[in-house]
């Protein structure tokens, strides 16, 4: 079976003008052969969007735009009709951004996924979004740029006023001053030149240089006689009996040891005050009992003397509040300081030669000044130390135990 000709050349007219449409789209974007779903957005500005542009997400093409109009119900916007794959599922509150796709200013559609649940059905509005254009971007960061040239300019040209300045009148001054320098340099060496002459001052420090040195010499000459003397002084030393003399002094060095030697060995007084150990404790027994009984006779001096007010030669008064205060053995002091440690102040010397005495109840240490029989005078005593102690106050003892001071006044008839 024969096919006409007329056919052939229909059918191959109708080949070449669907290729001829579909390369025609094919150039500007679109494919006649890719189908999808349909989404729609409204733009205020679609900054060079134009048809067959293409509609990415992360940077995978998932579709085209198929169509960019003015908005028939919305004046001043623009309605794009958005062309994407069957397969893709956009949630709702996604967002379709306009942006630059290169430096050549051409652009892109970018799906931006939202979080939302539900999905967009074919035909719904999508959110829209223009990024920012390449311009935009690169003024942002040129910004910075321009600020520190703009710094730097003016500083620059804060510099080149201050470079005139001095290249004008400052420059003026220095060489008026450089003319100044170089005519008192001229001046100088007239001065020099003039006191190199007969009669200036330096032919005459020379002049006296040289006298000097003259008196050297002669003084050279006496340096003879003085070496001549050290020469016979160290002849001198040299005949002296210096094995003598070592002799001497070995012979006391053998007995210093023989001495250590007796010490370390227990033999003679010192030897046994070295080494004998029971010796030692007997004498630190005796010292700690004397120290017990010294405490012992300042608390209570009435155990160990007797005495009563006898006329030798002169009158000796007794208030009767000390004879009461002798007669129940009560003692006043000025009590200085006090303390649950010890102080440095043991033994100080006070006024009118009186020391610390340091005491101690088993808790506190306390240390006082004085010891009387009579209030009044440890009152005085008081007023005198109050300067060199704030704190110092009378405190009463019997028997060596504190008591309370209006119970001691009462005792002994105290009246003020």
């Amino acid at each position: 079976m024969h096919i006409k000709k007329e056919i052939k050349l229909g059918l191959l007219v109708i080949v070449a003008m669907t290729l001829l449409i579909w390369g025609f789209n094919f150039l500007k974007g679109k494919d006649i052969f890719v189908f999808g779903t349909q989404y729609f957005g409204v733009y205020e500005n679609v900054n060079g969007l134009s048809d067959g542009s293409p509609v990415i997400y992360k940077g995978y093409r998932i579709g085209t735009v198929q169509r960019v109009r003015l908005h028939p119900e919305l004046p001043g916007n623009f309605l794009v009709t958005l062309l994407i794959s069957e397969d893709v599922k956009i949630p709702n509150n996604s967002v379709a951004q306009i942006q630059n796709m290169d430096i050549m200013g051409s652009k892109v559609v970018e799906i931006l996924i939202g979080d939302s649940p539900e999905m967009m059905q074919p035909g719904d509005f999508i959110n829209t979004d223009v990024g920012s254009d390449l311009f935009e971007q690169v003024s942002v960061e040129m910004q910075p740029i321009k600020q520190k040239t703009e710094r730097v300019l003016v500083q620059l040209d804060t510099l080149l006023t201050h470079v005139n300045r001095i290249f004008s009148s400052e420059m003026e001054q220095s060489m008026q001053k450089l003319y100044s320098t170089i005519d008192h340099l001229q001046q100088t060496s007239q001065h020099i030149s003039s006191s190199f002459q007969e009669g200036g001052h330096l032919a005459n420090s020379l002049q006296n240089v040289e006298i000097f040195t003259s008196g050297l010499r002669v003084q050279a000459q006496n340096m003879g006689t003085t070496m001549e003397n050290l020469a016979v002084f160290s002849q001198g030393l040299s005949e002296v009996d210096l094995a003598s003399i070592a002799a001497s002094a070995d012979t006391l060095l053998i007995g210093l040891n023989e001495l250590m030697t007796m010490a370390t060995t227990g033999e003679g007084t010192l030897g046994l005050l070295m080494s004998d150990a029971e010796l030692y404790l007997n004498m630190a027994d005796a010292t700690a009992n004397m120290d017990r009984l010294l405490a012992d006779l300042r608390h209570n001096p009435g155990r160990y003397l007797n005495f009563s007010a006898v006329n030798f030669g002169r009158r000796v008064y007794v208030t009767p509040s000390e004879k009461m205060a002798e007669e129940n053995n009560i003692v006043f002091k000025v009590k200085v300081a006090s303390s649950n440690e010890p102080l440095d102040i043991r033994n100080d010397i006070v006024i009118d030669d009186m020391p610390v005495f340091e005491d101690t109840d088993g808790r506190n240490y306390i240390y006082t000044v004085g010891e009387t029989r009579s209030f009044e005078k440890a009152e005085i005593l008081r007023l005198k130390l109050i300067d060199q102690f704030p704190k110092a106050e009378v405190i009463s003892l019997r028997d060596g135990k504190p008591i309370r001071l209006n119970r001691a006044l009462r005792q002994v008839n105290y009246k003020n």
